[in-house]
């Protein structure tokens, strides 16, 4: 039977749990249970390449997990970081209720899962400690990629 994330097997048909399952795999102990109850809280949407998903300066009101494609984050200096398949987009801004401070645009065709600022207050009203827990996983996720940018910023200088 394959209940932890550690396992390489997914007993999940539904398509979301999959890439949430996938998307976390190497920060969390969570089952594929938890990741279902997340299910009606997310809405899938497709982008074409190049399409603006939010500015800088705007508003934190949503984040993303990335089923397919590739996004490119633009800092106010013009830095460029690319966003591939199975990562989280937009976490920090979204839980700590910042304005944002990069831009993101599609560079490909995208599959992406949308969490809003309506959905994420509607499962804190309908399970908080669902509503906790997700955002201590996305925290957690937040801290790991700044981890990992920071080493390859050092391992290029």
């Amino acid at each position: 039977m394959c209940f932890f994330l550690d396992e390489l097997c997914l007993r999940s048909n539904n398509k979301l749990v999959n890439v949430l399952v996938k998307t976390f795999k190497d920060i969390a102990n969570e089952r594929e249970e938890f990741f279902s109850l997340l299910i009606p809280y997310f809405t899938k949407e497709e982008f074409q390449k190049d399409s603006k998903l939010w500015s800088q300066g705007s508003s934190s009101d949503c984040i993303y997990v990335v089923e397919q494609g590739q996004l490119r984050i633009i800092s106010r200096d013009d830095k460029t970081n690319m966003i591939e398949p199975l990562t989280m987009v937009g976490e920090l801004g979204f839980f700590a209720g910042n304005q944002r401070q990069t831009s993101l645009v599609t560079t490909s065709q995208c599959v992406l899962w949308k969490m809003d600022q309506f959905a994420y207050m509607k499962i804190m009203i309908d399970n908080r400690i669902l509503g906790i827990a997700f955002m201590k996983l996305a925290m957690k996720f937040h801290a790991v990629k700044l981890n990992n940018l920071n080493n390859h910023d050092i391992d290029l200088s």
